[in-house]
Parts: structure tokens; C-alpha cells; sequence
């Protein structure tokens, strides 16, 4: 540790580049899993928030929302939701 703390001493601007170069990793170690959760935490809640407006939209226009689910093939609700969301 001694070794260290001398060679500290005798290079400082390699031994701050290092630390701060360490620093930075460890929060970006650190930070990214938490970004992680907060970004699908709110991305699941605005897919939630559209599923509801969308189901809205259908009662809204007299219409089945699970019927027309079924009825509609998983290509065409993406392509849809798609254009929806270019749109947007």
C-alpha cells in the first residue's frame, strides 16, 4: 500500500486520471441497472396507459375490444399499433 501511495506522490495527474477513470466506471457500473429498472418500470406503464386508451377508444365507438382482438391476426394489431405510434 505504501508502494501506492508513493507512486501517487511521485505521478498525480496519472494517479487522478486513474481514479477518476475508476470512479466513472464504478457509477456507470452502479447506475445502468437502476436506469435499467426505471426505464422498463415506465415504458410497462406507458404500454399499460395506451391499452387503456385504446380499450376506451372501443367502448367509446360501440365497439368489442377482446372480440376485435381475436378476431385480428397478431401482424395486423402490431402494423397497427405501428402506425399509431409513427403517427404519434
Amino acid at each position: 500500500m505504501e508502494k501506492a501511495w508513493r507512486w501517487c506522490h511521485r505521478k498525480p495527474a496519472l494517479a487522478l486520471s486513474i481514479g477518476a477513470g475508476l470512479a466513472l466506471l464504478l457509477v456507470i457500473a452502479i447506475g445502468s441497472p437502476i436506469a435499467i429498472v426505471r426505464i422498463n418500470r415506465a415504458r410497462a406503464a406507458a404500454e399499460a396507459a395506451q391499452r387503456a386508451t385504446q380499450q376506451q377508444l372501443y367502448l367509446a365507438l360501440g365497439l368489442d375490444w377482446a372480440s376485435s382482438r381475436q378476431r385480428q391476426a397478431p401482424e395486423r394489431i402490431t402494423l397497427w399499433q405501428s402506425i399509431v405510434n409513427f403517427r404519434t
